[in-house]
């Protein structure tokens, strides 16, 4: 079994919420010739480990890697646990690389390596797979090996304590949901799920970046800074990795895919080439100033500790927050299609902000991780007040 603490290769993993240029960091780093970052290779696993872990407890889900607000039957901690103490049998890697062709990998190939990994511990299994990716896509000798998965931040922890890289990408959350929401196209996301656990799902990326913040094996950047100083940023991360730095032309001819072609990008609007800032603030021409506030007063304080200002009003009353109106007409068939204006959820929302408050009284560990999803980022977010509205 590999032993926790630096492999080699190491191993890395990319990932935030979705629509927020997580791919666009993927391909950026894959074409390093040093580093080898695949795309969403094997999903299923991270699905399968959680689902196993929910089962092993009988507790029920929709969705195994969900939002987390209010999720109070667990902690992190339980899930590394069980990560750690994991054994994956034969049987159970059959099943999982055909659950993978049928889901369908947007690494093909990645299905079909099932003779390149044997049974162990779910980190060796994890290890064996993203080597086995590797080799597939030419990079047998990367210093770094890696994937590129979204909705898994709550396996951040367990892998920071392995000894596991993260690159965790955030973006302005008006902009992930202009992107989710008001699309020109097809993005691949599927019937839009409701703009409140949207929100939600950036929350607990938001809360995994404000909790994992100064640990050494984990950095994340903006998505806008991304775009604006490429080099910059880009310059750190290698520095990080200790590999050395891109080459001046490294992408004077585009971005390439992993199999060589010229990355046309993923956009909700159009084909680009290469590093276009054309995505930053889309919002504003895009969402309604409803939404905007509606986005604004329930993630304004992670918003303001990340560094995106408040644009709107910021401070809708709980009677306005009732009265918004989904802006997507289609939603996805798992939902409630009145789920983001459900009383009992805009009651807990208000009770997540009240605990912000200045006078508000500090939460113990488990109240904090109830409603802010990890206890660091409670303790980030305390000193910034809510939107005054949120809680009358």
């Amino acid at each position: 079994m590999h032993a926790a603490g630096p492999q080699s290769p190491g191993q890395l993993l990319i990932t935030g919420a979705y629509r927020s240029g997580t791919t666009l960091l993927e391909k950026l780093l894959h074409n390093h010739p040093d580093l080898s970052v695949a795309m969403q290779p094997f999903p299923v696993l991270f699905f399968h480990a959680k689902e196993r872990f929910l089962s092993d407890r009988g507790l029920e889900y929709r969705y195994a890697l969900d939002h987390l607000f209010l999720e109070d039957r667990y902690a992190p901690t339980d899930l590394a646990a069980f990560l750690t103490g994991y054994e994956m049998t034969a049987a159970e890697l059959d099943a999982l690389f055909e659950r993978l062709a049928d889901y369908g990998a947007y690494t093909p190939g990645a299905e079909d390596l099932r003779d390149q990994v044997a049974p162990g511990g779910f980190f060796d299994v994890y290890y064996q797979w993203d080597r086995a990716v590797a080799r597939m896509l030419g990079r047998a000798d990367a210093a770094w090996v890696g994937n590129k998965e979204i909705f898994c931040e709550e396996f951040i922890p367990a892998f920071l304590e392995r000894g596991i890289k993260v690159v965790h990408i955030i973006r302005d959350p008006r902009d992930v949901i202009a992107s989710l929401h008001f699309r020109s196209r097809d993005n691949q996301t599927g019937d839009p799920r409701p703009l409140l656990f949207n929100l939600r799902v950036w929350r607990k990326s938001a809360a995994f970046a404000l909790a994992s913040s100064g640990h050494p094996a984990y950095r994340h950047l903006r998505y806008e800074d991304l775009l604006g100083e490429t080099e910059e940023r880009l310059s750190e991360l290698t520095a990080w990795l200790g590999v050395p730095d891109y080459l001046p032309d490294a992408f004077a001819n585009g971005i390439l895919d992993q199999d060589g072609s010229i990355w046309r990008g993923n956009s909700s609007f159009s084909d680009r080439s290469g590093i276009s800032r054309a995505s930053r603030g889309n919002y504003r021409s895009l969402v309604p100033a409803d939404t905007v506030d509606y986005i604004e007063t329930l993630c304004g304080p992670e918003m303001i500790s990340l560094g995106y200002p408040l644009e709107g009003s910021g401070s809708l009353s709980p009677a306005a927050l009732a009265r918004f109106e989904e802006p997507s007409v289609r939603v996805h068939p798992l939902f409630d299609p009145g789920y983001s204006t459900d009383p009992d959820r805009l009651q807990a929302e208000s009770a997540r902000l009240s605990h912000l408050a200045p006078n508000a009284p500090t939460l113990g560990e488990d109240e904090a991780r109830k409603w802010f999803i990890a206890a660091g980022a409670y303790g980030a977010l305390r000193g910034i007040r809510p939107p005054a509205g949120a809680t009358r």
